[in-house]
């Protein structure tokens, strides 16, 4: 029993007591018999708040319980409806890029103009005008190529080791164009003209310098 429940009964025990002393006639005997009689109403009157302190506190445990479980129902709804995040790209796998840019070289359509021409040389004429260079110097593309390497695209030098059209030294360093350098003529020829150009600005000028030394 709680502290104050005690003090609660022990005052209603003593206005009981008191209020029967001051009645006319009281005496000892009888006002003894009024706080005997007081007793059970009052421990009646305990038992009676203890019990609804005890319904109350259940109630109050059992609110609080309903609570906590609608709570973490809610916490486990909100986890399990939450957006997976996009994962991220892996690192480290990435393969370096290739230094071609390209798988392949691709083919190239002949115009007209280049009808004169047939095979790889045709290619070699319908390539001219991406590197800027006119029809005037197809005449002595087909010569230094002739010599080079009969425009052949497995073409390859015993003592030097270089290949192709174009006769790279090394040969893989066609592979700035594309992957497929070792079988594609048009990869060939788009190295080769770049070669040129970069180096003795035109086909003429190319094939002057192999005329004066034997090679380009």
């Amino acid at each position: 029993m709680s502290s104050f429940m005690k003090r609660r009964g022990l005052a209603a025990l003593v206005t009981v007591f008191a209020v029967a002393l001051s009645m006319p006639g009281a005496t000892t005997s009888s006002t003894s018999s009024t706080l005997h009689a007081a007793v059970p109403v009052w421990a009646s009157d305990v038992r009676s708040v203890q019990d609804d302190a005890l319904v109350a506190s259940r109630s109050h445990h059992r609110d609080l319980a309903e609570t906590t479980v609608r709570h973490e129902a809610a916490v486990s709804q909100a986890v399990v409806n939450k957006p997976s995040e996009p994962t991220p790209p892996a690192t480290g796998s990435k393969k370096p890029a290739s230094k071609s840019g390209a798988s392949s070289g691709g083919s190239v359509a002949v115009p007209a103009d280049c009808n004169g021409y047939s095979g790889n040389q045709a290619l070699g004429c319908a390539l001219l005008s991406a590197f800027g260079f006119g029809l005037d110097q197809m005449g002595c593309l087909v010569s230094l190529w002739n010599r080079e390497s009969g425009w052949r695209v497995n073409a390859r030098n015993p003592s030097s080791g270089a290949y192709g059209i174009p006769q790279s030294l090394p040969g893989s360093k066609m592979a700035s164009v594309a992957g497929d350098w070792q079988t594609n003529p048009v990869t060939q020829i788009k190295w080769g003209l770049g070669y040129i150009k970069g180096r003795y600005k035109t086909p003429c000028g190319a094939w002057a310098h192999s005329q004066a030394t034997g090679w380009y």
